[in-house]
């Protein structure tokens, strides 16, 4: 096989499959794993970056950092990939005590480099930074919904101040004031400012990602989001000049919808579909009574008779907080469960589309499904791609972070995938 371009770990896996969307935008064939790779596996010969998804945001730090530096070396050293990269959430989902900075940290001391770049912002997706904070649709993250969120509350937005928090380095605000002079005077201001091992760079439109990779375009190890990996596939995709072109067959086929996520949303797109399509929703003090399970959510499905439909589990963060003060903190683990196993029946059934929306409940159904490895197709929205397996081309799926996505998006998701999305 050709050097890859880029290789990618990724904290979660519709981080993964966000990511992986916008290389391919860029003009690079990619391909997902879920989670860490078969030694003796090795990308299709054609691909040009390889995403890894982990479920590394909310385990201990000791097994973030020994499972992401498994995947980095053999991304390095097995498959020499040019570029290594570190994706997590545009909304950073990350605490004082989380993941990010003790990975970043191994990483660079593995390389022997000084510093690089935190950059989590998405503009197409209303996730900003400026002057070194983060902000949700113009709003302070802290002053967001991301602040009640069950595994990650968002309490503070001052980046410098919370990977300083999470690492043992020092962090530095690449404004805009100097993105917007050229690349030229970023790398003339690292010169100025060393000793800063966290560069936080502001970010808030196409533009400056663009200054950014530019900057940093020979740096071997990046952190961000999903919002460089377009200009960054544009970089070694006119370097290795190749052109990306969709070759995912899609025709008409049963789909099912599966939707875990309690967010704004999620919530807005559950509405939506329910206008014109049969949906349950799944009571969990039912499910955890033991009144429902698969089974009977299964045969609601099939009384449907292949016609598209929704189950989902998707309520009112507060509600759903309050459900699981009184039934318990792995009621959450309760639903995924279910939810992998009707996913389960569907496939086994002869259902063929599954869009899922939700990070958990994603990671459940491709682990209960045993998906390993994906060819990523085009985009139905700003980070959520068609993602085909290896070991089983005629199913599709859609896996969806609970914040993506216009209201209509299980619509659009639905019409995408069961046309031909070739040359897409």
């Amino acid at each position: 096989m050709s050097q890859l371009c880029i290789g990618c770990v990724a904290d979660d896996f519709t981080g993964a499959s966000d990511m992986a969307s916008f290389l391919v935008k860029g003009g690079l064939k990619t391909e997902m794993c879920d989670g860490i790779p078969a030694k003796d596996w090795r990308p299709d010969p054609d691909t040009q970056a390889l995403v890894i998804a982990l479920k590394s945001r909310t385990i201990t730090v000791a097994q973030a950092v020994s499972q992401s530096l498994a995947c980095f070396d053999w991304l390095y050293n097995t498959l020499q990939a040019k570029q290594l990269y570190f994706k997590y959430c545009s909304t950073f989902d990350s605490t004082s005590d989380g993941n990010i900075g003790p990975v970043i940290d191994a990483v660079l001391k593995t390389l022997d480099m000084d510093n690089v770049i935190i950059s989590p912002a998405l503009p197409v997706n209303g996730r900003t930074v400026y002057l070194g904070h983060l902000f949700v649709n113009g709003v302070p993250i802290e002053h967001s919904s991301m602040r009640s969120h069950p595994l990650t509350p968002m309490k503070e937005s001052n980046l410098m101040s919370l990977i300083e928090q999470q690492g043992q380095g020092k962090a530095f605000n690449i404004t805009h004031h100097t993105l917007d002079q050229g690349s030229q005077s970023i790398k003339m201001q690292l010169q100025d400012y060393p000793g800063f091992q966290y560069l936080v760079v502001d970010h808030f439109n196409d533009a400056h990602a663009d200054t950014i990779v530019q900057a940093f375009a020979d740096y071997p190890f990046l952190s961000g989001s999903s919002g460089l990996a377009e200009p960054l596939a544009r970089i070694h995709a006119q370097a290795n000049n190749t052109e990306q072109t969709s070759s995912m067959f899609s025709g008409s086929a049963p789909t099912l919808v599966i939707a875990g996520s309690c967010s704004v949303a999620t919530r807005e797109q559950v509405k939506v579909f329910a206008k014109t399509h049969a949906c349950y929703q799944v009571d969990p003090t039912a499910l955890f009574k033991g009144d429902i399970n698969s089974d009977t959510i299964w045969q609601w499905i099939q009384q449907q008779q292949g016609k598209p439909c929704l189950i989902y589990s998707s309520d009112d963060p507060a509600k759903v907080s309050e459900l699981q003060d009184t039934l318990g903190a792995d009621l959450a683990a309760l639903i995924e469960k279910n939810f992998a196993e009707i996913a389960q029946k569907a496939v086994k059934n002869g259902i063929q589309r599954l869009i899922i929306a939700g990070g958990e409940t994603s990671g459940a159904v491709t682990q209960a499904l045993d998906l390993k490895q994906f060819f990523v197709g085009p985009s139905i929205a700003p980070g959520v791609p068609v993602i085909q397996p290896r070991n089983t081309p005629e199913l599709l799926l859609s896996l969806k972070s609970g914040n993506f996505g216009d209201a209509d998006f299980f619509i659009k998701a639905l019409n995408i995938m069961n046309t031909d999305t070739r040359g897409i």
